[in-house]
């Protein structure tokens, strides 16, 4: 708790203070005057004050005479305090100001929550169409990652061998091995050829030599011929180790048949994603205005509100 002097108290209407000299009962004394406080008796102890010469000095002389002179002997001086009429004149101002505050926030209430509640259906209908763009990137990005068909297989890397996973997609086949992959469009592959391989069951794993990769073993081999429209020369992906490449050589073929589809899809899902971002770029723009009528009529509240406080930090009252 913040230390604070007797006289500082707002709330306090008496005080009885005992000092041991003359210089600390008059410097308090001229401090508490200041703060609505006068002294309404004197005492001593081991000596005596005379009282009622010691009032009149303060009458005459002010605070700065009290208990000079021959209104005091040695001892503890114990002065009474009480409030001035001033004082009390002023708290009930204070008082009245406060009270008219509390009137005034109270008129400005039903303006501000009206804008608050403008603010908030605004913001409300901007996240609803902020969400709706993103569950529409989402669906997208499903159709993109979407796997259709896996299976296990080695990629032939130039003069490298990695195992792993190879994946078919809505509109694309993919590989992933130990060692990174390859991701190709289907509308990329001109041609699926077919083949046998004879490799051992962990060839392409890492940290595995190759006298130690398990009996070759007979399976099928996937070539994809593959080039971009605007590209030259042709490349070649070769996934070997395949259980039934035919029947992937018939995946691939079925699935870019499809390709169509998945473009109209995605087609749908751009139409979608327009007017969402169209209605969302709206909804900010309704939000923005929302909180421009909002920001004045705060500011005048905190304002009087703060002025409130300001007065009850002063007041007996609060």
């Amino acid at each position: 708790m913040a230390w604070f002097n007797w006289y500082d108290n707002n709330k306090s209407l008496i005080h009885v203070a005992t000092y041991n000299g003359t210089s600390d009962a008059t410097r308090e004394a001229e401090q508490a005057v200041q703060k609505g406080w006068m002294p309404q008796g004197t005492a001593a102890t081991e000596g005596h004050i005379n009282v009622g010469r010691t009032m009149a000095q303060v009458e005459l002389l002010g605070v700065g005479s009290l208990l000079f002179g021959s209104s005091r002997t040695k001892g503890k001086i114990i002065i009474t305090y009480c409030r001035t009429p001033v004082w009390f004149t002023e708290q009930e101002k204070i008082r009245e100001a406060i009270e008219g505050l509390v009137i005034v926030i109270q008129s400005k209430q039903p303006g501000l929550n009206a804008a608050r509640a403008e603010r908030n259906t605004a913001k409300g209908e901007l996240d609803q169409h902020q969400e709706a763009v993103r569950s529409i990137v989402g669906r997208k990005k499903g159709i993109a990652t979407e796997t259709l068909f896996r299976a296990e297989g080695v990629y032939l890397n130039q003069r490298s061998i990695d195992r792993g996973s190879l994946e078919l997609g809505n509109d694309n086949i993919s590989f992933t091995g130990w060692h990174g992959g390859m991701k190709v469009p289907l509308s990329q592959v001109q041609r699926v050829d077919l083949g046998a391989s004879l490799v051992g069951p962990r060839a392409g794993i890492p940290l595995i030599p190759h006298f130690w990769s398990g009996a070759a073993r007979a399976r099928d081999t996937l070539l994809l011929v593959v080039q971009d429209r605007n590209e030259t020369p042709v490349r070649r992906a070769v996934i070997c180790d395949l259980r039934d490449g035919a029947h992937w050589q018939e995946l691939i073929k079925i699935q870019q048949g499809r390709l169509g589809d998945v473009a109209a899809r995605y087609a749908e899902l751009d139409g979608h994603s327009e007017a969402a971002v169209a209605a969302a770029e709206a909804a900010i723009q309704l939000l923005a205005a929302a909180e421009r009528r909002l920001a004045p009529v705060e500011e005048e509240v905190r304002g009087l509100v703060s002025q409130k406080q300001k007065l009850a930090a002063t007041s007996r009252y609060y």
